[in-house]
């Protein structure tokens, strides 16, 4: 079951485009201190967006499941499909992709303060995920 694009997603897919213009277009420094800070202002950003895709993921994969419920989906099947949908969505492969699904839930509901340290961008995706 594949969700509905509404036009306030668009929009909000939209800015997103947007931003990654922007971040193509920014002009080419030389100045060594405006460099770096450009490098640590993109790792933070890095480190909110990680967050925010987690947070969307899991919305994404409690409104699929809901609506295949719906559908008359018995439950112990209700969350097949989500992780390859995840998967196309973030270029992985569908083990990953259920893996990053099941991460993003354990972060985003059974540890906030790690979640509120990687939506500040203070911390990089890697240190708030689990490492093989």
């Amino acid at each position: 079951m594949y969700a509905r694009i509404s036009l306030r997603t668009r929009r909000g897919a939209a800015a997103l485009t947007g931003l990654i213009h922007a971040l193509r277009d920014l002009p080419a420094e030389t100045d060594a201190a405006v460099l770096i800070d450009q490098i640590r202002a993109l790792e933070e950003l890095k480190s909110a967006a990680a967050a925010t895709q987690a947070r969307l993921t899991v919305r994404f994969a409690a409104t699929q499941r809901q609506a295949q419920l719906d559908a008359g989906i018995p439950a112990e099947r209700a969350d097949r499909g989500v992780a390859h949908q995840v998967g196309l969505a973030r270029r992985i492969s569908p083990h990953q992709a259920l893996r990053y699904v099941g991460w993003a839930k354990i972060l985003t509901s059974e540890l906030p303060g790690t979640f509120a340290v990687l939506e500040a961008g203070k911390t990089s995706e890697y240190w708030g995920s689990p490492r093989q």
